[in-house]
Parts: structure tokens; C-alpha cells; sequence
């Protein structure tokens, strides 16, 4: 997604899903034809996505790296 892109869209739903009946899990009225362009669809609720290989990387590997990694925050 770039800068100025609209939020309020399909393709950012978490109901939006390519197998359903025009592509919505909700029972919606009518096809949005654009997925990627604003809309006002009373069912929009935003899709969180979490990315576990980020939660990964930043975890400890060792109680001392969990230690050295508190004592980085307080040095000059």
C-alpha cells in the first residue's frame, strides 16, 4: 500500500475473501466492483495481519541478550 491510499476499502477488510459471493463473507446488498477503492460498507471492520517472523527475530535467544538489550536503552 502506498501513501495516500484509501483505508476504507475491500482488499482491507477481514471479510474480504476471493472464494465468497462477491468476494465478502458478509450477506452484502450489491458487488463493490473496485476492491481497492474507498467505499461505505456498514460490514468494513480492518484486517490485522501479524507478522511472526518480526516477533520472531526480536526475541531473546538467551536470558543475557534479554539483559544486554536493558542496558542499551540507558547507555550515552
Amino acid at each position: 500500500m502506498k501513501c495516500g491510499a484509501d483505508l476504507h476499502t475491500c482488499g482491507n477488510c477481514r471479510f474480504f475473501d476471493t472464494t465468497t459471493t462477491w468476494e465478502c463473507r458478509e450477506n452484502i446488498p450489491a458487488r463493490v466492483a473496485n476492491k481497492h477503492a474507498r467505499n461505505a460498507c456498514t460490514f468494513f471492520q480492518p484486517k490485522v495481519i501479524k507478522d511472526l517472523a518480526a516477533d520472531k527475530a526480536r526475541q531473546p535467544q538467551t536470558p543475557d541478550d534479554a539483559r544486554k538489550a536493558f542496558d542499551a536503552l540507558f547507555k550515552k
